[in-house]
């Protein structure tokens, strides 16, 4: 009797069985939290936002949460992360595209060139260097799809290809705007160009794309989360994070009166991001480049076009990477050898950052737009906070290795 009064005393303070039997409860019940799928996925995209509001916001006074400065950074980084989304669907092919900084300069050069040497609308040239990333693009599919060259090998010695045509188009010298019926047109290039970060969408339309991309990554976001919430006992905790991640963002753009800002070459950037995202998961084609990228065997088993469509995946990729010269040409009015080549890194390491972002291992379309959002403020912020931008490919290089050793660990548990 005395010894079991003893015991119950023990269990009611907290030291007997039933209380041990809590606490072991409780440890794997955290350990289950922190090894989750949901943890590890929401992770970085919750750390960047406190990195951003929190960190850089006490850090730098609330000038560099500025909607007008944040714009800003985006409208400079457009090039890098347009050629990241033409990245990310070549990656989900599972191969890699190593030409894209020299399919850019050279982009940048026909932008140009064709109309202030040539003579050709600025239309046409435009035409014709996206036109050139295909063909580049096709080039590269060429070598390994039918020669069965290895991507890494084949489109590095293609960036030396076209980097080696734009530098006999030019002759290795500056291509700038000419004089008189060869000057580069208004509305392509100058202060008040469709280019210049001083021309924004109507306001109307802006409100649009907004709820539009808005509508798009919750979509994602909600998907992924209902997810991962039927294998996991913390579904209210969430779905109540990401409840809290949706109002963040509305409540954002609110605040910042971003679609009073939003140039047209954001805009176009963001068009093009939510047409490749609805391609990727609505259309049967971009559904089945994810399946080649996860095995090509079973692909071809399941009667998928492996070929044919890594081939498109080439192509869309060069095509985005021309773009992105064009978009530089408008940017600069000029175009130097190797101006591209800078954004290769960023780049990439924005699509290896879409695999740790609002996916799990996977390359994802927005993931790598958020990417690009991640090196661009990351970036700026310490720049403002006193760091050379000597740095900045020291910052891009660390992410980048980071963000492919989260992936291959979240691949492997996965």
């Amino acid at each position: 009797m005395t010894s079991s009064k003893v015991q119950g005393g023990n269990d009611l303070l907290g030291d007997g069985p039933l209380s041990a039997s809590s606490d072991r409860a409780f440890r794997e019940s955290l350990r289950r939290f922190t090894r989750s799928d949901t943890l590890t996925a929401s992770a970085s995209l919750v750390g960047f936002i406190l990195l951003l509001t929190v960190g850089f916001g006490l850090w730098l006074g609330p000038t560099f949460l500025n909607g007008s400065s944040l714009l800003f950074d985006v409208y400079q980084s457009t090039p890098e992360i347009l050629i990241a989304l033409g990245v990310v669907v070549c990656m989900a092919a599972g191969q890699f595209d190593l030409s894209v900084g020299a399919m850019a300069t050279l982009g940048c050069f026909l932008a140009i060139g064709l109309h202030s040497n040539q003579g050709l609308p600025e239309g046409l040239a435009i035409a014709i260097a996206v036109a050139a990333g295909v063909v580049g693009g096709s080039l590269n599919a060429f070598l390994v799809v039918r020669l069965g060259v290895n991507a890494f090998i084949a489109t590095l010695g293609t960036s030396g290809i076209i980097d080696g045509v734009g530098y006999v188009y030019s002759g290795g010298q500056l291509v700038t705007s000419g004089s008189g019926a060869h000057a580069l047109p208004t509305w392509f290039t100058g202060i008040t160009a469709y280019s210049s970060f001083h021309e924004v969408v109507p306001r109307f339309g802006a409100i649009i794309l907004i709820a539009v991309l808005l509508a798009s990554m919750v979509t994602s976001i909600w998907e992924f989360t209902l997810v991962h919430a039927m294998r996991s006992r913390h579904k209210i905790q969430v779905l109540v994070a990401t409840a809290a991640f949706i109002v963040f963002v509305f409540v954002g753009a609110i605040v910042t009166h971003i679609w009073t800002e939003i140039s047209w070459q954001v805009g176009l950037l963001l068009v093009l991001a939510e047409l490749i995202w609805f391609f990727m998961k609505y259309v049967p084609t971009g559904r089945r480049i994810y399946a080649i990228g996860s095995n090509a065997t079973a692909a071809r088993l399941a009667n998928i076009h492996v070929r044919r469509l890594t081939w498109l995946s080439f192509c869309v990729s060069g095509a985005f990477a021309a773009l992105a010269g064009v978009l530089i040409a408008a940017d600069q009015g000029s175009a130097i050898p190797g101006i591209g080549d800078g954004y290769l890194l960023p780049a990439y390491a924005a699509v290896f950052l879409s695999t740790v972002l609002i996916s799990h291992g996977r390359f994802h379309v927005w993931g790598t737009v958020g990417g690009g959002l991640i090196l661009v403020f990351v970036a700026e912020g310490l720049l403002e906070g006193g760091v050379p931008f000597t740095w900045n490919d020291f910052i891009n290089g660390a992410v980048l290795v980071l963000a492919v050793a989260l992936s291959t660990v979240l691949r492997r548990q996965q």
